[in-house]
């Protein structure tokens, strides 16, 4: 990984977090969050992909990543089951 490649996705970060700044104050209503966590999603894959090196990972690493992320999601969902039954 280069030092450039490296700044590109810094600044790519950067880019995403102030629209993500931005859009927090303006009024989208019922999308608002869709939008956010649209948003997030696309910083988590580009944070696994570069910083975590996860592009060029041996196949074990990303069946312990997909696990952990699977786990994660699978939290979410009953979290938000349990509340939404109560």
């Amino acid at each position: 990984m280069t030092t450039r490649h490296l700044v590109i996705t810094g600044a790519v970060l950067l880019g995403l977090w102030a629209t993500s700044l931005g859009l927090s104050f303006v009024h989208l209503g019922g999308a608002s969050l869709p939008v956010a966590l649209m948003i997030a999603s696309i910083k988590a894959v580009i944070v696994a992909a570069i910083f975590m090196e996860l592009r060029g990972a041996p196949a074990s690493i990303l069946l312990a990543f997909a696990s952990g992320l699977t786990m994660a999601m699978l939290l979410l969902v009953l979290t938000v089951a349990d509340v939404l039954t109560r």
